[in-house]
């Protein structure tokens, strides 16, 4: 898990950042999260970018239960 702040001040909420891939592929700190980061500068919040467990080292529904953790 990352805890990334973009705006670098007291932020007012957060956004739970899952990347996409269908639990098999991916990364958080994928091509989607500029675009994330850019909403949560203008907003003030803070993004906790999940790294959840992909098949098929961790089978299902490891990677639903990380992120599950992470909330």
């Amino acid at each position: 898990m990352h805890l990334i702040d973009p705006a670098h001040q007291p932020a007012r909420g957060a956004i739970v950042w899952l990347h996409s891939g269908g639990m098999v592929s991916g990364a958080a700190l994928s091509l989607d999260l500029p675009q994330v980061l850019d909403i949560a500068e203008d907003e003030s919040l803070l993004v906790v970018a999940v790294e959840y467990g992909l098949a098929p080292e961790h089978p299902a529904p490891a990677g639903m239960l990380d992120s599950l953790d992470a909330f």
